[in-house]
């Protein structure tokens, strides 16, 4: 370096060094030369005042950044002295580089970058007898930013894989920058063609149990929700049908029970306009030739859940007459009243004129109903106990035997006609005998309106109760509720029982109710010693309200309670 003079006759060395290239991130400042002046006197006056500063400053406490800011400063000076002292002066460097954190060192800059700013100030950061201070070589060597990046390695390829990529990476030699020895594969092509095949297929197995998996779960889903949509069904179809159960109890749809099996010319018999009538009705009328030689009238019936009347047809017409509940009743039509006026003629052949007021015979009458029976029994297959309950319609048959009169009379000759007493004769001789019921139509509408009756009742007769004793006691309400206590519906029941007893009023119930409250007060008293029999015998007389004594009363109640014959008439 060549000595450069100023105006105040001190000498500085100004060092010599090439300009590096710029980079991106901050690098080594080149070092300063700094000189310190021999002497005290050869010092200027701007050199004095920031040297009076800078002893100020180092006196104030400084924080943790400016000490490590002057730390480093001082760690990048190197006190050279002619009189070999370097090695003082190392030991000094490196202990006063120790005393500094390590975290602090890593973020301050480099010292020559800081005295760059202050080219012109000499920094003496220790006393020291030698004239000059040498600035440190501009080796790289003792660059920290640079011995970093020294220290990094250089990336190379390990052999690995990861995810079926090649991957470079970062390693150390401890210093030593000899690359590191690349290691050779030791499968071979075929054998890592395999593995990869192998690993393709397991990979594929995985896939086809997981897709399998997923369908069995959805068909399990599918099963599940089809056997919930089929219990669910059936549950509606019980709820359904144990509803229609409990209305055909009822007789809600009796006039679908039950089918009217008719004659083809009786239903579409231009007069009397049966089929009209039975559809306004709702109820299904059937053309059913009987070949019973008349115009008859049947009933077959099945119930409503097993199909009707429409079932109960089409099983009379396949001749499955076993499966259907036939109702054994048969009405006849006698469309012609002298169809049956010529029934009831008796015979006058015979000398004995007291024959026909005394003899109640119809030959000619029976003989028909016989026969009558007789196809009924064929054409279903009954057997000889079986009898059907037979219904006769008489149209007009009083008007046709009144002009049969009118007509014998205005001709004086030929066969007498029945007269009206010989016609009820007849009637009362089928009833009788045969419990035969007739009934008179006087006009047309009323042969459509009785067969409408008969198939009504033949309907409902399954859903009737049958009429007993019971049917005709007058029904008494009950006087308290189902949720009032034991005792007091007892007593509602004897009272109720009290009235039953003949010339037993609802007061006088109530006053004897007063007396006995229950059944059992009145069996403990008939039951007790204290009182003879004839004391029991009158024992309720006057219990019952009444001025008078009403011993009849009471020995009825007696026999009621005491009796051991069930076959005793209270009154």
């Amino acid at each position: 370096p060549e000595p450069k003079k100023e105006a105040t006759g001190a000498t500085k060395f100004v060092s010599k060094q090439p300009q590096l290239p710029q980079r991106s991130r901050p690098r080594c400042a080149p070092a300063v030369s700094m000189s310190v002046a021999s002497s005290p006197s050869s010092l200027s006056s701007s050199e004095h005042h920031l040297r009076d500063k800078e002893n100020k400053s180092s006196r104030r406490p400084q924080s943790t950044w400016a000490s490590t800011k002057a730390a480093s400063k001082s760690s990048s000076l190197r006190v050279d002295d002619d009189n070999d002292d370097s090695d003082s002066d190392t030991s000094w460097l490196a202990s006063f580089s120790k005393s500094v954190p390590s975290h602090s060192r890593k973020k301050t800059q480099p010292m020559s970058s800081s005295l760059a700013k202050h080219q012109n100030v000499s920094a003496v950061t220790k006393p020291k007898a030698s004239s000059a201070l040498h600035l440190q070589s501009d080796d790289d060597d003792d660059d920290s930013l640079c011995r970093d990046k020294k220290q990094k390695a250089p990336k190379k390829w390990n052999g690995e894989k990861r995810g079926g990529a090649k991957r470079l990476t970062t390693q150390k030699n401890d210093g030593n920058d000899r690359p590191i020895a690349r290691t050779k594969n030791p499968y071979s092509k075929e054998e890592r063609e395999a593995a990869k095949a192998d690993k393709q297929k397991q990979r594929e197995a995985v896939r086809l149990a997981k897709q399998r998996e997923k369908e069995e779960a959805k068909q399990r889903k599918d099963d599940e929700r089809q056997q919930r949509k089929a219990a669910d069904e059936i549950a509606k179809f019980q709820k359904k049908r144990s509803r229609k159960e409990a209305a055909c109890a009822k007789g809600k749809f009796a006039n679908e029970e039950v089918a009217v099996l008719m004659e083809p010319a009786l239903l579409n018999h231009a007069t009397f306009g049966v089929d009209a009538r039975f559809q306004e009705e709702d109820y299904r009328a059937y053309p059913f030739p009987s070949a019973l030689s008349c115009l008859s009238v049947q009933w077959v019936r099945r119930d409503y859940l097993d199909g009707g009347a429409k079932e109960a047809m089409k099983l009379v017409n396949s001749r499955k007459l076993e499966e259907v509940e036939h109702v054994n009743s048969l009405a006849v039509v006698f469309d012609t009243p002298h169809d049956f006026i010529d029934l009831i003629q008796q015979d006058e052949s015979s000398p004995n004129e007291s024959f026909h007021q005394e003899d109640d015979d119809y030959p000619k009458l029976e003989d028909w109903l016989l026969r009558l029976v007789h196809g009924w029994r064929a054409a279903w297959k009954k057997t000889e106990a079986d009898r059907p309950r037979i219904y006769l319609i008489l149209y007009q048959v009083q008007d046709a035997l009144d002009k049969a009169w009118v007509n014998h009379r205005s001709r004086g000759r030929g066969p007498k006609p029945p007269n009206t007493e010989q016609l009820q004769d007849a009637i009362l001789w089928m009833l009788i005998q045969f419990q035969i019921e007739v009934v008179h139509c006087y006009t047309r509408e009323d042969v459509a309106k009785e067969l409408t009756k008969m198939t009504r009742f033949m309907a409902n007769a399954r859903y009737q109760k049958e009429a007993t004793e019971l049917t005709c006691v007058l029904k008494i309400k009950s006087q308290v509720s189902d949720m009032a206590p034991q005792y007091e519906r007892a007593k509602d029941i004897w009272m109720r029982q009290v009235r039953q007893v003949p010339r037993v009023s609802q007061e006088m119930a109530k006053s004897f109710c007063r007396f006995y409250p229950t059944a059992r007060s009145l069996w403990e008293a008939y039951q007790s010693d204290e009182y003879s029999m004839d004391e029991k015998q009158v024992l309720v007389a006057n219990c019952f309200g009444s001025r008078n004594s009403q011993i009849k009363l009471s020995n009825m109640f007696y026999r009621i309670f005491n009796s051991q014959n069930p076959e005793e008439l209270l009154s």
